[in-house]
């Protein structure tokens, strides 16, 4: 009768250890499909569509949140479980526990891992929209990277403006320097070398 109380007890614990890994692998799926939506919209629409990414990224924070409190449970029930095997001295039950509690632990720490990682995301996305929108309303919706291209391109004409006024003053100064040793110049010798050279 103890061994079928025995028996009876681990086919429900089996059950429970079961049902548990039933709603990982749902809180799974489901993150699975937010991920490839949130992959897909990318391909789509490139990182710029900033309010559907939140969309998802917020739907994937509370999926998270419900599986952390899932995993919670789990941790302390196979604790509460672990415990108890221990103390009626019980080996093999207090080895299953035992290592069901250390897997949940692994899980917990790796979805905490996931958690982490898209509440990054979700904040990169909130601060690329914020950055997006200034860069809008500075360059009066036509980027600031249009903004460069514009005054890169001023630049260089201005640049090349100058080079011109440059060249334009030393023909003038060099024109006016040979008129002065002109005028200065007594022989007419030297007067016509220099206007030959002027020519």
């Amino acid at each position: 009768m103890i061994d079928d109380i025995d028996e009876a007890y681990l086919d429900t614990v089996d059950d429970v250890e079961k049902q548990f890994d039933k709603q990982i692998e749902d809180y799974e799926y489901i993150e699975e499909l937010i991920q490839h939506n949130i992959d897909l919209l990318s391909l789509l629409y490139g990182d710029r569509n900033y309010d559907a990414m939140d969309k998802y990224y917020s739907t994937l924070e509370k999926n998270n949140i419900k599986q952390l409190d899932s995993l919670r449970k789990q941790r302390d029930f196979w604790k509460d479980q672990w415990d108890a095997a221990v103390a009626r001295g019980d080996t093999q039950a207090a080895k299953q526990f035992e290592e069901n509690y250390k897997n949940t632990i692994k899980n917990l720490n790796e979805v905490i891992e996931e958690s982490a990682k898209n509440i990054q995301d979700k904040y990169i996305n909130a601060i690329e929209k914020i950055f997006n929108e200034l860069d809008k309303k500075i360059s009066n919706g036509k980027g600031t990277d249009y903004l460069n291209t514009q005054w890169d391109l001023m630049n260089k004409n201005a640049n090349e403006y100058l080079d011109t006024i440059n060249s334009a003053f030393a023909i003038q100064e060099t024109q006016r320097k040979y008129q002065n040793a002109l005028d200065e110049t007594k022989s007419v010798k030297n007067q016509q070398t220099l206007k030959a050279l002027m020519d």
